[in-house]
């Protein structure tokens, strides 16, 4: 994942400022995002995942990739 901001994190998932704002809090909470405000702005907060993050992000889409293809057995 490249550095983007929290306005645009929640463009991407439909969602409005403070819920994308309280993800990434989660997230970071959980050492897989990493944040930094500026001047008070969260439109311009930006976000970048750490490595832990971008692992589990790349387990994800392994997983969900299985998925997939276990979906396209089912007749």
């Amino acid at each position: 994942m490249r550095p983007c901001t929290v306005g645009h994190v929640a463009r991407q998932l439909g969602t409005g400022i403070s819920t994308a704002e309280h993800l990434v809090e989660r997230l970071a909470h959980l050492d897989l995002l990493v944040h930094a405000e500026k001047e008070q702005d969260q439109l311009n907060t930006i976000v970048a995942a750490t490595v832990r993050g971008e692992s589990f992000s790349m387990r994800c889409r392994e997983a969900l990739h299985l998925f997939g293809e276990c979906m396209n057995e089912i007749p």
